[in-house]
């Protein structure tokens, strides 16, 4: 078999093998020497950069191509070759590990020094998230209207914007959110079993997918930050290629790790038992559960519903997705909302009262106009013709008052 790809670094093809590069070799074993010293990619990168080894292109190493260095097996005489194949859509993907061709080579490093380098390289990599944000079901789903993520507040029970400090209380937010999904899986009983009913590593499985799918949707965005940066002439050429060229090896391995992730959630999926097997599920009881249910189950829940919520001063809006277990070669759908009239997809569930001496920005009401509408007055004769919520606070006073968006939109074209 001939190999045309790029040597790994201390190696170059010669006649189908790999051959030592003598002094690449020698700036490869020094970088594991350090790192198993210096305990830190980038103390490594800075060592080899003061040194004066440069990488094999001539640049500056990084702690993302040190990475590179200590994780790549040749270093220890085996290298995987023959990794990727094309899809049915001639996109390449990575293949399932077990489908590589594995070839010796000569070893760099001792076995003892490469098993210490990788267990150094797990326990630096092993996430460090606070008891608050490590339960919290709506990671990487529940945004503020400014773009930034909404997290647990240390400081108080509520949803926080980590940017502009827009907050929520937890317990009313996610009471408001079992309403809604309740209401919509009483029409699809069959499929919410499948959910609540799948196997452990299918769901870890659906998880790694959703969070390698948001990294790379946060790479595509820093590489068109640093290409508007470099297109308004705010940075050199020089800098340009430091920042975009990590971003874009990074964004390779996320592609080939998600076509390996979606290959195993294929074969995974395709075991799983017919749905009438699944165990019965009642949605009534889910918002009497959701307290018991362990923290990743609830992700996944969460997950397998919405796609996206942002919350804003005068409405949250909830992008809702559902994937029936009977069509599982389809794409994700994007659901009806649990209303007696859909939605459209870029429509509100809920929209918030606008400020005092401010208009609504979708129906130009003032916020004493639509108060008459959802709270009970003389002039309504106390039969308030707008629907609406109210998340309290659980310490009392006021709650924040949500107008139910449908409601208000056929009150008004019941006026036209």
């Amino acid at each position: 078999m001939k190999h045309t790809g790029q040597a790994p670094y201390g190696f170059e093809w010669k006649a189908d093998r790999l051959c030592l590069v003598a002094e690449e070799a020698r700036i490869r074993k020094l970088a594991f020497e350090l790192y198993a010293e210096l305990r830190n990619k980038a103390a490594v990168a800075r060592r080899l950069n003061d040194l004066g080894h440069p990488t094999r292109r001539g640049n500056q190493w990084r702690d993302v191509t040190v990475f590179r260095l200590l994780s790549c097996p040749s270093a220890r005489g085996v290298y995987a070759v023959n990794k990727t194949a094309l899809d049915t859509i001639q996109e390449r993907v990575e293949k399932p590990q077990d489908e590589w061709t594995h070839i010796e080579c000569p070893r760099i490093v001792s076995e003892e020094l490469w098993t210490r380098v990788q267990d150094i390289l797990a326990s630096e990599a092993a996430p460090s998230r606070s008891p608050a944000n490590a339960s919290h079901p709506f990671s990487g789903i529940l945004f503020c209207k400014c773009g930034g993520r909404m997290n647990p507040s240390t400081s108080s029970p509520k949803y926080a914007c980590t940017q502009c400090g827009n907050r929520i209380p937890i317990s009313d937010f996610e009471g408001l959110f079992l309403d809604e999904v309740t209401a919509f899986l009483h029409e699809r009983k069959k499929a919410a079993s499948d959910i609540l009913s799948a196997p452990p590593e299918l769901t870890a499985e659906r998880r790694l997918f959703e969070q390698t799918q948001s990294r790379a949707q946060q790479i595509d965005e820093e590489i068109a930050k640093t290409e508007r940066l470099y297109m308004d002439s705010r940075i050199s050429v020089e800098r340009f290629e430091a920042l975009h060229r990590p971003l874009e090896d990074e964004r390779r391995a996320i592609q080939r790790k998600l076509g390996t992730i979606k290959a195993k959630l294929a074969r995974l999926e395709a075991k799983q038992p017919a749905s009438q097997n699944a165990a019965p599920f009642n949605p009534a009881t889910l918002k009497k559960r959701w307290p018991e249910i362990a923290p990743a189950l609830r992700r996944d829940i969460v997950r397998s519903f919405v796609h996206r919520i942002v919350v804003s001063d005068d409405e949250i809006e909830f992008s809702y997705r559902f994937r029936d277990s009977s069509e599982r070669t389809a794409k994700h759908q994007h659901s009806p909302v649990p209303t007696n009239s859909p939605l459209p997809s870029d429509e509100p569930l809920y929209i918030r009262l606008p400020k005092a001496g401010q208009r609504c920005p979708r129906t130009g009401m003032t916020r004493s106009a639509l108060n008459e509408l959802i709270l009970p007055s003389e002039r309504n004769n106390y039969n308030p013709p707008v629907e609406s919520k109210c998340l309290r606070k659980r310490e009392g006073g006021k709650g924040t008052r949500l107008i139910v968006w449908q409601s208000l939109k056929e009150f008004l074209e019941g006026r036209e």
